[in-house]
């Protein structure tokens, strides 16, 4: 992208498999930085892929930040944790809940961020 001409463009994906599609493509384009942002991360088959590409950006170079919310993401494994943080992964658990105010767990942001090198970002709900 030509910073003194700048291009802006915005596609709406709608959900499910089209877009853990673009999700993967701009993992596997990023060279600079990743960074994500989930309320929801799950363990699953989609999920083990989105971190296997995270993992494969960080050893290639990539800084890659990964914030999940700790309630939202609680039953995210302590080992897979370790082997993000391995590859090179930054990650963090925002506010788990223990130790957490009942009165805070109903304010959390159900959203989905990522931005890759300044240049493309996703948003979602």
């Amino acid at each position: 992208m030509d910073e003194t001409n700048p291009v802006n463009h915005v596609t709406l994906v709608r959900g499910g498999a089209p877009f853990f599609e673009e999700l993967i493509h701009l993992i596997e384009q990023a060279r600079e930085y990743l960074q994500l942002m989930f309320y929801i991360f799950d363990e699953d088959a989609t999920g083990e892929m989105v971190l296997d590409a995270l993992s494969a950006a960080a050893r290639r170079g990539v800084t890659v930040y990964l914030v999940v919310d700790g309630y939202g993401s609680k039953p995210f494994s302590e080992s897979r944790q370790r082997e993000l943080r391995k590859a090179g992964v930054k990650f963090r658990s925002f506010a788990p809940i223990k130790g957490i105010r009942f009165s805070s767990v109903g304010r959390r942001m159900h959203t989905k961020t990522i931005v890759c090198d300044h240049k493309m970002a996703m948003v979602g709900e």
